[in-house]
C-alpha cells in the first residue's frame, strides 16, 4: 500500500495549490539504543514525549467487505426481471464478500488492509483478490488487518484474526531490516518520509519535483480525519524505529473517534498538505 498510496498521492497533490508553512525540522536520525519515550495517539495527531536524546509487503489498496461497494453501480438490464436482478446482485455480493465472516470481519464498512512479510518477491501481493485469501500464509486470513472498534465506534486497534497488531508486526519487521530493500525500492527517505516534527507530532514529508515546479510538502497526520488509521499506524511504526523509540509489546494504545469516509479523508488530506 505504501508504494501505491504515495504515488497516487503525488499525482493528486501535483495539481493542488497548497499554502506555505514554516520549514519542518529534518527527520530525527536513528540511534543505536532505543529510548523509552511514550507515544500518544488522539484525533489531533500522533505525539511523543521528548526523548532523553535526539534521535509490497503491504496491500496495494484496501479490501472491501461492504456490499454497497460492489453493487452501487449495478443496474437492472433491459428485459431483466426485478427478481433476476436481485438474484444477480446477491450472487455478486456473495462471491465477493463470503470470505469476510471467515476472516472475522464484523464491520463490513470498516477499513481493511493486508500486510505480511514473506521470503518471496516484495512486489508480490500478499492478498490474492481472485481466491480471496492471503498468498503467503497457511492461515488464509492471517495477513488481513481490520479496524477494531469499541461500542461507540471508536477505533481502538488494527488487528488480524490472530489478535496481532499491525503496528507491532510492521515495527519488528522494519527494525530487523527485513523491509529495507522494499523501502529502498519505494525511495523511502528520498522521496517521502514519516518523522516526528518539532512539536513531536507525526508528519509525512513528500519531496518536491523541481522539473514540474512542485515544492516539498508536509502533512501533520490526523488519523481518521486526513489519513487512514491503519496507514497512520504503519507511519507511526516507521517513525518510531527511525527515532529509536521502543514499541510496547502490546502495541500503541489508540482511541480514534469514528473515522470519516475514504472520500472525506482524501479531501482533508489534500487540504491539509502545505508547502515545506
Amino acid at each position: 500500500m505504501f508504494y501505491y498510496f504515495i504515488n497516487a498521492l503525488k499525482k493528486v497533490l501535483n495539481s493542488v495549490k497548497v499554502t506555505r508553512s514554516p520549514t519542518p525540522a529534518p527527520a530525527p536520525a536513528p540511534t543505536p539504543v532505543p529510548s523509552n519515550s511514550v507515544v500518544t495517539i488522539t484525533n489531533d495527531g500522533i505525539q511523543i514525549s521528548k526523548p532523553s536524546t535526539t534521535e509490497g509487503y503491504v496491500l496495494n489498496g484496501s479490501i472491501s467487505c461492504d456490499p454497497d461497494w460492489y453493487t452501487s453501480d449495478l443496474n437492472i438490464q433491459t428485459d431483466e426481471l426485478p427478481a433476476d436482478f436481485m438474484q444477480r446482485k446477491n450472487d455478486l455480493v456473495q462471491s465477493e464478500t463470503s470470505w469476510c465472516a471467515l476472516a472475522g470481519i464484523t464491520d463490513p464498512k470498516g477499513f481493511i488492509t493486508a500486510y505480511q512479510y514473506h521470503d518471496g518477491d516484495s512486489d508480490a501481493r500478499v492478498w490474492d483478490s481472485d481466491t480471496k485469501k492471503c498468498a503467503f500464509s497457511q492461515d488464509p486470513y492471517a495477513c488481513v488487518y481490520k479496524e477494531i472498534k469499541d461500542d461507540d465506534g471508536n477505533v481502538i486497534a488494527i488487528k488480524n484474526n490472530e489478535g496481532k497488531k499491525l503496528e507491532v508486526e510492521f515495527y519488528n519487521d522494519y527494525k530487523s531490516g527485513k523491509l529495507q530493500s522494499y523501502m529502498d525500492d519505494m525511495k523511502y527517505g528520498t522521496d517521502w518520509k514519516f518523522y516526528f516534527n518539532t512539536d513531536d507530532k507525526l508528519e509525512l514529508w513528500l519531496n518536491g519535483i523541481p522539473a514540474s515546479n512542485v515544492p516539498e510538502r508536509t502533512l501533520v497526520i490526523k488519523p481518521g480525519y486526513n489519513y487512514q488509521v491503519a496507514f497512520m499506524m504503519l507511519g507511526t511504526a516507521v517513525a518510531m524505529v527511525d527515532s529509536g523509540i521502543d514499541m510496547p509489546v502490546n502495541g500503541v494504545s489508540i482511541k480514534i473517534t469514528p473515522p470519516l469516509s475514504e472520500e472525506e479523508i482524501a479531501t482533508n488530506m489534500k487540504k491539509d498538505f502545505v508547502n515545506a
